[in-house]
Parts: C-alpha cells; sequence; structure tokens
C-alpha cells in the first residue's frame, strides 16, 4: 500500500454554499488549513531587483526607482528562428548554435538530450519522440511546424496558487491530502468526505477513485486551469480488504492533458456545434469500466463514463490551444454542454503524461494502480482539490 504524503498546511476559498445533497457520510476531519504554496518547478519562481538603475538624470532616477521591487520571471530558452527552408536534422550540416539551441529547448520540455551543437543519433531521437507527442509528422526534421510548436508559449504559465481565506466545513475551498500520520481508518474517513462533499459515492462492490486536480502527492499545488504539466494531480484508491478493513493507496497522475493542440482534439457540444481544442475532463462523478489488457503496449486502460453509461463526458476545451482552461472557456463548456469521448485512465510516458483529456498514472506505478482497481470498473469523483467543497 502506498503511504499517503503529508501536505502542507493549505489555505480555502472563498465564498460559502450548503452541502451537497449526496453528502451521507458522518463527520472527518476538517481540511481547510491555511497556507502558502509556492510552484514546484524552480523556474517560475521570481527574483527580486537588488538595486534601482543607475542614472545620471533625475529622469533616470525615476526610472530605476519605478523599478524597484518589480520581478522577472524566466523566459527560458529563446525561440528558435529557421530562414526559409532552412530545416534542422542529421546530415543537413545544421548550424551548431541553431542545434545548440534546439537542444535547450528540448530539454526544457522534459526530454533527455546532450547540449553539445551536434545533431546526432540522440538529437533526433529528441525531436521524433517530441513530434510524435504532439501529433506532428515524425521525420526527425526541425521545419516551420515543428518549430512553431517548439516555440509556442516558452514561458511556462503562472502556477502559484494564491493564499485564500480559511473556508468552512460545508463551504467550497482547498481541499487537502490525508496527513500521513493519521491513522488509517481516519485517512479512509477523510476521502470518503471528500468524496461525498463533492457529490460522489463509495462503491459497496469494489474500488472508488477520488482524482484530486491542482494538488500533487507530495502536498503541493499548481493552478487547476493549467492543461499541461507533469505528474502532478493525485489519485487515491478507496477499498476495503478481504476482512472489510479500509485500505487507501495513493498515486501519481495527471488529470489534465500535456500537450495544447491535435488534430484529434475535438468535440461536440448539446446543440451539435464543434469545439477544436485540447479536453479537461471536468470535475464530478463517473462510472469507469474496463477498456483494455495492454492500452498501445503500455498496459490495461479504463473507460471514463457518465453515471448514465454515456461514453460522452462534459469536458472543457482548450478553445486557443495555450495551455489553460481560461474561466471563459470553463463557462462556454458549462452552458453549452461541451463534452469529449473516449477519455481513459492508461499509463503515461517516463518523462511526461501522455493525453489529450485521459487521466494518466505516472508509469513507475501503473502496475500498481492496476492492481488496485482490478479489472471490473470502479466509481471515480474527480474534484479540483483548489476549488471543492468542504466536508462538514
Amino acid at each position: 500500500m502506498s503511504k499517503v504524503s503529508k501536505s502542507p498546511d493549505p489555505g480555502s476559498r472563498r465564498r460559502g454554499a450548503t452541502r451537497s445533497e449526496s453528502r451521507t457520510s458522518s463527520p472527518t476531519k476538517k481540511s481547510g488549513r491555511k497556507q502558502k504554496s509556492l510552484p514546484k518547478d524552480k523556474t517560475s519562481l521570481s527574483k527580486e531587483s537588488v538595486s534601482p538603475k543607475s542614472s545620471q538624470d533625475l529622469s533616470g532616477l525615476l526610472d530605476g526607482l519605478s523599478e524597484w521591487g518589480k520581478t522577472e520571471t524566466p523566459s527560458g530558452p529563446d525561440p528558435l528562428k529557421l530562414g526559409s527552408g532552412e530545416l534542422l536534422g542529421a546530415g543537413r550540416q545544421s548550424k551548431p548554435e541553431k542545434v545548440t539551441q534546439l537542444q535547450e529547448i528540448l530539454k526544457s520540455k522534459g526530454l533527455d538530450l546532450a547540449v553539445d551543437g551536434k545533431f546526432g543519433p540522440e538529437t533526433r531521437s529528441a525531436v521524433e519522440q517530441y513530434q510524435r507527442e504532439n501529433d506532428l509528422k515524425v521525420d526527425g526534421l526541425v521545419g516551420p511546424e515543428t518549430m512553431a510548436s517548439l516555440n509556442e508559449s516558452q514561458a511556462p504559465p503562472e502556477s502559484k496558487v494564491e493564499e485564500q481565506p480559511i473556508a468552512k466545513p460545508g463551504e467550497r475551498g482547498q481541499i487537502d491530502l490525508a496527513p500521513s500520520d493519521m491513522p488509517l481508518e481516519e485517512q479512509f474517513e477523510h476521502y470518503q468526505g471528500i468524496l461525498e462533499a463533492n457529490g460522489g459515492k463509495l462503491n459497496p462492490d469494489g474500488p472508488t477513485v477520488l482524482g484530486m486536480r491542482g494538488v500533487a502527492t507530495d502536498g503541493s499545488r499548481h493552478n487547476s486551469a493549467e492543461n499541461t504539466g507533469g505528474y502532478n494531480d493525485t489519485f487515491v484508491v478507496l477499498d476495503k480488504d478481504a476482512n472489510g478493513k479500509p485500505t487507501v493507496q495513493v498515486f501519481r497522475g495527471a488529470t489534465h492533458a500535456n500537450q495544447k493542440r491535435s488534430s484529434g482534439a475535438f468535440g461536440k457540444d448539446k446543440y451539435g456545434n464543434a469545439y477544436n481544442g485540447v479536453a479537461q475532463l471536468m470535475p464530478g462523478s463517473y462510472d469507469v469500466s474496463f477498456n483494455s489488457h495492454n492500452y498501445k503496449n503500455s498496459g490495461a486502460s479504463w473507460h471514463v463514463k457518465t453515471t448514465g453509461g454515456s461514453g460522452f463526458v462534459p469536458a472543457y476545451r482548450d478553445n486557443d490551444h495555450n495551455g489553460v482552461i481560461s474561466a471563459s472557456e470553463k463557462a462556454l463548456a458549462e452552458q453549452n454542454g461541451i463534452t469529449a469521448d473516449a477519455i481513459l485512465f492508461h499509463n503515461g510516458r517516463n518523462s511526461t503524461p501522455s493525453s489529450i483529456g485521459c487521466q494518466t498514472i505516472i508509469p513507475g506505478q501503473h502496475t500498481a494502480f492496476t492492481n488496485a482497481v482490478g479489472k471490473n470498473g470502479f466509481n471515480y469523483t474527480l474534484v479540483d482539490a483548489n476549488d471543492g467543497w468542504i466536508p462538514s
């Protein structure tokens, strides 16, 4: 059984509301504690200026003072620029400085390769992997299309979760992981409380999975609206053993996609209008059925469906392809009933999740997850850990 990592004391959010009508469990440990959360990725941290600009005149001095205390955010490698008809590839006499720039960009996107200015087999392999993961033509050559994809939004979106006022039980706010030193039965009650407060229910005949978007297994938080990133969400499998004793297993994964564009990312709304954009499954409760013993040669997979059995599930769409589900995109999806189909639970890639809307498990834990949920299906409730209902 995986142990639950202790989370930092998180804060909670704002407005009050009545409890979900489906709430049936006994009171659980409160989960709205105040925290200051910093982004896990150090590249998103800013640094303060340490002195005003030096200047010879009053105007320059004022300019310098205006810069005092402002922050700078590292933007990562500079965008790659190619001349007309220029391609980077093996045997093409590519300029070393441009190959170096390409290698730096690939490394910034999680690919493992040396930065040496030489377009050899390792660089070609990294380019091909990037092309496969982003639905590009896989030829190992960097031309206009691959260059545009590599350059898209080099600076990562702001991932800081701002400190929020403490929410009371029955209100919406930030939801915590169970502390690792909490007794097992209390951990089970803690997660059951979150599950039921957010409209879910325990499966009396098998496992139940709670997905927590926006909080990682180490307790660090990120903006739930981000639709790209690593394995920074949490899945909790609740079940009971043969003796009726509660079990709690925690897994690293992603409830978001990990790319901004895909030719296969489209869906319709309730009016029949089509939308192109990478999907993000809406928080809610779902039935999950077994799908395949060996999905794309990566192990077992499961199909996420509505509780009514439909494979068309409610989803947000990243219509502007910037890797973030904006408030307006959320509102559009909720008002028009935008859907996605073929949303699966499956194994991800080693470096990053492999998804345009699926729920992915980090490869090192996929076998354990398979053993935990079995192959007869399970109940699934997905919550926004930064804006979910706090159990009463």
